[in-house]
């Protein structure tokens, strides 16, 4: 799952993961760095990734059907 959270420059992928103490979400966010020229495109990276046992808020941008 995609989420945007409250921050528009970043983006949170979420994926469900069995764990030994139940289910757990894989969370990685990745930033976007608008360049201030028109040529340039923009650049992504990670920011951090981490493990939790609920989903982040944030509107849902994309889902897997």
């Amino acid at each position: 799952m995609v989420r945007r959270p409250w921050r528009p420059e970043e983006t949170l992928f979420t994926r469900e993961v069995d764990d030994l103490r139940g289910v757990a979400h894989i969370v990685v966010a990745v930033v976007t760095d608008e360049p201030g020229g028109n040529a340039d495109a923009p650049r992504h990276w990670i920011a951090t990734g981490y493990r939790s046992d609920a989903l982040p808020t944030g509107v849902v941008i994309w889902q897997r059907s």
